[in-house]
């Protein structure tokens, strides 16, 4: 995502690039290709083409300098899953074919072979296979303000929600 950031190798600064030389000098290795993982709630395909053009131009690049063709991009953390019903739907067998077509018609502009591309499903297959199970013990009206009910659960259930405020849907 960025180059301040404390995952990946920074292309900008020439870190990935030879991060890239010193394994392709190494016997016992088959490099395949690359993996950027730029999140795993994002309900954007937009985001992920741009991640596309990110890597197919260091691809590009390496292809140049090293004589390096990539056979696999890995995508990361894959498309959404929805918490609360104000998330918007998203259509993952149709956005997989639209990044499908992206990279077909972007590797035809560059002249580069097309990739196998990976993304790992995560959250968008296994987000709605289970629910968290309270009791409430008590409630807790404050006119005018809200009202709190008790829970026999707490952070170590769920720390999305009190490490980062992670919304998700009440029943």
């Amino acid at each position: 995502g960025r180059v301040d950031c404390q995952f990946g190798s920074p292309i900008e600064t020439g870190q990935a690039e030879a991060i890239l030389k010193t394994a392709l000098s190494k016997k016992n290795l088959d490099v395949w290709g690359f993996h950027s993982h730029i999140g795993s709630q994002i309900f954007d395909l937009s985001t992920f083409c741009k991640a596309m053009d990110i890597l197919l131009g260091f691809a590009k690049q390496v292809q140049n300098s090293l004589q390096f063709v990539a056979r696999v991009f890995n995508l990361g953390g894959g498309f959404v899953v929805r918490y609360v019903d104000s998330d918007p739907v998203v259509d993952i067998p149709a956005n997989i074919q639209a990044l499908g077509a992206y990279l077909k018609k972007r590797c035809e502009d560059l002249s580069y072979p097309q990739p196998q591309v990976y993304m790992e499903p995560g959250r968008s297959i296994v987000g709605n296979a289970g629910l968290t199970l309270y009791t409430a013990g008590g409630v807790k009206p404050i006119d005018g303000y809200r009202s709190y009910v008790t829970v026999d659960g707490g952070m170590t259930d769920n720390p999305r929600y009190s490490l980062y405020g992670a919304p998700y849907t009440i029943l």
